[in-house]
C-alpha cells in the first residue's frame, strides 16, 4: 500500500529525475520514452498501460473532469 500513500515530494522524484538529471541528458536516446520505476531504473510498463482502449478511456475521463471543472 505504500505506493499509494507517498508524500507529494516522494511522488515527484521520478518526474524530477527524468526532467533534470544529467544522466538522462547525457544518454538521451537510452532514456527516450522509457518507463521508470523506482527512480531512475528503466523497467517495462504493465501490459494494461500499453492497451490503447484504456489509454483512450483515461484521456476521455480526464478531459471530462477537467472540462467539467472549468464550466
Amino acid at each position: 500500500m505504500a505506493i499509494f500513500f507517498k508524500k507529494p515530494e516522494e511522488g515527484s522524484y521520478t518526474s524530477c529525475f527524468a526532467a533534470a538529471s544529467p544522466t538522462v541528458r547525457e544518454s538521451a536516446e537510452k532514456y527516450k520514452g522509457a518507463y521508470f520505476m523506482p527512480v531512475g531504473v528503466i523497467t517495462q510498463p504493465s501490459p494494461n498501460s500499453q492497451r490503447m482502449d484504456l489509454q483512450e478511456e483515461l484521456w476521455e475521463t480526464t478531459e471530462k473532469y477537467l472540462v467539467g471543472e472549468l464550466k
